[in-house]
C-alpha cells in the first residue's frame, strides 16, 4: 500500500500542477497505470501466504479466484488521478496461465502481458490521433 499511496501523491502533485500552471505543462507525459497482476496461489483467497490449502499441488495455480483485493485498492485509491491499462481483463480465471512452479504471479507468453501490451499501444495512439 506504500507503493501506491508514493503513486498517488506523484499524481496528484502533476495534476495540480498542471491545473495552477497550465501553459507550462504542454509537453509533460502522459501517465496511465498497468493493474497489478491477479495472484493465484493455492491458499484459501488465492494470494501469497503460509496458509496453503491443504491437499494441493504447491507448484501448480489455482485456475480460477474470485478474489482481486489488490487490483481493488490500487483501483479505488488511484481511480481518479490516471487512466488504467489491465483492469477491465477479467485475469480471475487465468490461474493457467501463470509461470507455475510455485509462482502463481508472473505470467507466460503468449498470454495476459500481451493483452497488456494491446491496451498499451491503443491508448498511445489515441493520444496521437
Amino acid at each position: 500500500e506504500v507503493v501506491i499511496s508514493n503513486y498517488k501523491e506523484f499524481l496528484e502533485c502533476v495534476l495540480l500542477n498542471k491545473e495552477d500552471h497550465p501553459n507550462s505543462f504542454q509537453n509533460w507525459p502522459n501517465f496511465l497505470y498497468q493493474s497489478m497482476s491477479n495472484e493465484n496461489f493455492w491458499t484459501i483467497n488465492g494470494l501469497h501466504g503460509k496458509k496453503k490449502s491443504p491437499g494441493k499441488d504447491q507448484m501448480s495455480c489455482q485456475p480460477s479466484v474470485t478474489n482481486t483485493l489488490h487490483r481493488t485498492e490500487e483501483r479505488e485509491i488511484l481511480k481518479d488521478l490516471v487512466p488504467f491499462i489491465g483492469y477491465d481483463i477479467k485475469v480471475e480465471d487465468l490461474g493457467e496461465l501463470h509461470v507455475e512452479h510455485g509462482d502463481c504471479l508472473h505470467w507466460i507468453q503468449p498470454g495476459v502481458p500481451d493483452l497488456y501490451a494491446a491496451e498499451i499501444a491503443d491508448f498511445v495512439l489515441g493520444i496521437h490521433n
